[in-house]
C-alpha cells in the first residue's frame, strides 16, 4: 500500500491507498533543527527491546496470533505527509478502513514470525473447512492486540523517504479452553528510519516488529505461557472482565410483521468486507449497534454497511465469537427503528420470517416465510431449525416472529435431497456471547386523565 509512494493528482497530494486531507502547507529546509532529516524525533521514541529467548525452556504452551482490534476513531489524524527536498507538508495520514487493514495485515504476518524467532512453538492455522468446537491443541493459547494509539509520519522523496511510527497497544493472552484472559499488557514502541530511505510499508513493518519485541521482552509474557502458570505480579494481571454493552429494550410494533414489514426491513443491512464478501446484519440500537455473523466479518476491523436506502457507512467490529459465529458492529447513530428482541424460545410450528440480502445487496430486504421446525444440537451448539427459505448472503440476518421481534440469527443451511435444512442461532445465546445486556423497555407515558364533564350526567 505504502510502497507505491506519492502519485501525482492535482499536485503531489495523494499517497497511494491512504486517506489524505489537505492542510495548510508547512515547509522545512534541509538541516532544519526540527525537520524530518535532522535526526530529531517528531513522535514519541520508545525503542524496541530484546525478546527473551525461550528456545531452551520447556513446558510453554503453543501460541499464535489470533486477533487484531483498534479503538482509534475513523478520521483520527495520525501524522503529517511531507514531500520534496524542502519537506513541504501536503496532507495528513488518517485512520480509516484501508489503514486498519494494512496494520492488521502487518500484525498477522510479523507477530508469529517474532514468536518463532524467540523460540516459541507457533500454532498452525486450521485448514479444515468445518468449524471445530475445540482448538487444535488443548494447550494452545491465543494472542490478540488492541491498538489504542498510533502515530505515522513520512517525508517522501519519490517512492521512498524518511519515516517514523509509534504504537500504543494492549496485548492480551487468551486461553480458548477455559475462555479466560490470562494476561493483559500495555506496551508502547516506535521506529525511526533515521538517515535510511524506506517505503511506508517498511516503516510500518518495523513499528509492528518493535511493539511485538517489547511484548516478548517482558518476563510477564513468558510467565503467562507456562504450564502450570508461573506466579505473575498482581499489578501485571488485573482481573479482566468483558465489556458489557447495554442497550435499551424495544417493544415490537403494533400489528407485528403483517403491518410493519417495510419498517422492520429498514433495520436490516448488507455487510460488506474489503475481501468482496457480503452478508446481512440488523440494528439492535439507535446508537448504531448491529449484529451479524463472525464468518461475515472475518478478521476485519472495519466493514462497509449498506442500508436498505442505499446509504453506505463504515462499521467497526467491536467483538466477535467464532465458536458461536456472532459479531457486534458499531456504526454512527441511526434513524432506523431497531428490531425488538424476543429471548424466550419459540415453539415448533410458530410462524417466522427471515429478512436479509440473499446473493448480495441487489436483493436486500428480501423476506421469506416459514415455521419453526424445532431445536437441534450440532457440534455441541444449539440451533433453531426452520423451513424458511435462506441462501448465501442471508448470513447474519434476523429471523423474526409474527410480532416482528428477533428470535434468531441466520447461520446457514444444509442441502438435502434437493431441499435445504436451515439453521439459526438463538438470539439469547448470541447476546450472551457478545456481552450485550438488554434493558427492560421503558413504559409508555401514561395518558392524561380525561377532562371532567360539566353539568349533570344522564343515565342511559
Amino acid at each position: 500500500m505504502f510502497s507505491r509512494g506519492i502519485r501525482r493528482a492535482c499536485g503531489w497530494l495523494i499517497v497511494a491507498g491512504l486517506s489524505c486531507a489537505t492542510v495548510a502547507s508547512a515547509s522545512y529546509k534541509p538541516g532544519d533543527p526540527d525537520g524530518p532529516d535532522s535526526g530529531k524525533v517528531i513522535i514519541k521514541a520508545v525503542p524496541a527491546g530484546t525478546p527473551i529467548s525461550v528456545a531452551d525452556k520447556t513446558g510453554l504452551a503453543t501460541v499464535g496470533f489470533k486477533r487484531f482490534r483498534a479503538s482509534l476513531q475513523v478520521g483520527e489524524e495520525l501524522g503529517p505527509i511531507e514531500t520534496g527536498i524542502f519537506k513541504q507538508r501536503w496532507g495528513t495520514y488518517k485512520w480509516d478502513e484501508k489503514f486498519s487493514a494494512e496494520v492488521n495485515g502487518q500484525f498477522q504476518i510479523h507477530v508469529n514470525k517474532e514468536l518463532a524467532a524467540a523460540g516459541y512453538t507457533v500454532a498452525k492455522k486450521q485448514d479444515s473447512i468445518f468449524e471445530t468446537s475445540n482448538p487444535p491443541d488443548e494447550n494452545s493459547l491465543e494472542i490478540g492486540v488492541l491498538v489504542r494509539g498510533m502515530k505515522f509520519h513520512m517525508a517522501w522523496m519519490g517512492r521512498t523517504g524518511k519515516g517514523e511510527v509509534f504504537f500504543d497497544v494492549k496485548w492480551a493472552v487468551f486461553d480458548p479452553k477455559t475462555q479466560k484472559v490470562l494476561l493483559e499488557l500495555p506496551v508502547e514502541a516506535s521506529f525511526q528510519s533515521g538517515s535510511k530511505d524506506m517505503t511506508g510499508d517498511e516503516v510500518l513493518t518495523q513499528g509492528v516488529i518493535a511493539v511485538t519485541r517489547n511484548l516478548l521482552a517482558d518476563p510477564k509474557f513468558v510467565a503467562a505461557l507456562a504450564h502450570p502458570p508461573e506466579p505473575v505480579a498482581a499489578e501485571a494481571v488485573a482481573s479482566v472482565e468483558k465489556a458489557v454493552y447495554s442497550i435499551p429494550g424495544t417493544v415490537p410494533p403494533k400489528g407485528g410483521m403483517a403491518k410493519n414489514s417495510t419498517m422492520l426491513c429498514a433495520a436490516v443491512v448488507t455487510v460488506e468486507t474489503s475481501a468482496g464478501t457480503s452478508g446481512s446484519g440488523f440494528y439492535i440500537s439507535r446508537e448504531g449497534y448491529l449484529i451479524t455473523n463472525q464468518h461475515v466479518v472475518g478478521d476485519a476491523g472495519f466493514v462497509k454497511i449498506r442500508t436498505a436506502t442505499g446509504r453506505e457507512m463504515p462499521g467497526e467490529v467491536l467483538m466477535t465469537d467464532a465458536m458461536r459465529d456472532v459479531a457486534l458492529v458499531k456504526t454512527q447513530k441511526t434513524a432506523f427503528d431497531p428490531l425488538a428482541l424476543h429471548l424466550a424460545d419459540p415453539n415448533a410450528g410458530d410462524e417466522v420470517f427471515a429478512i436479509g440480502s440473499p446473493l448480495g445487496d441487489q436483493f436486500n430486504g428480501t423476506v421469506t416465510h416459514g415455521v419453526v421446525s424445532g431445536f437441534r444440537e450440532i457440534a455441541k451448539r444449539r440451533f433453531l431449525q426452520s423451513d424458511v427459505s435462506i441462501t448465501h448472503g442471508n448470513s447474519g440476518g434476523p429471523l423474526v416472529d409474527a410480532n416482528g421481534a428477533v428470535i434468531g440469527i441466520t447461520k446457514g443451511f444444509l442441502a438435502v435431497n434437493g431441499g435445504n435444512m436451515n439453521f439459526f442461532i438463538p438470539i439469547g445465546e448470541a447476546l450472551a456471547k457478545l456481552s450485550i445486556e438488554v434493558k427492560a423497555p421503558e413504559p409508555a407515558p401514561a395518558s392524561p386523565p380525561a377532562p371532567a364533564l360539566k353539568g349533570k350526567s344522564k343515565a342511559l
